[in-house]
């Protein structure tokens, strides 16, 4: 008798990310900048795409942003499956801070 094992395991072989690209805008309020909004999008991932957010401390270091970042996933109709995939977060800005869009990085994987 043989067993079959299949059922046990599942390969899942990543595509990497194919034109990945980065937007950032900052949200402005009577003249004052109130948050820097970042949005990374990919035209196609498999299984999808992973962001990780920093910020640029006024002492020049990189910190993760905490904030879980919004992610949406669209089927491409291919075979094998893909998606095409976007991750966005929106930071606030705080006063004397020195965060601008300028001082916000992101990492698409």
């Amino acid at each position: 008798m043989r067993l079959d094992y299949s059922q046990f395991y599942t390969f899942v072989l990543p595509a990497k990310p194919e034109n990945p690209s980065c937007t950032l805008s900052e949200d402005t309020r009577y003249g004052t900048i109130t948050s820097v909004d970042v949005t990374c999008s990919t035209s196609k991932v498999y299984p999808g795409a992973k962001c990780s957010f920093y910020k640029k401390t006024n002492g020049g270091n990189n910190v993760k942003i905490t904030r879980n970042p919004f992610y949406s996933l669209t089927l491409l109709d291919t075979t094998p499956v893909y998606y095409s995939s976007q991750c966005s977060v929106s930071m606030p800005v705080q006063e004397g801070r020195g965060h601008t869009a300028s001082s916000v990085t992101s990492t698409l994987m």
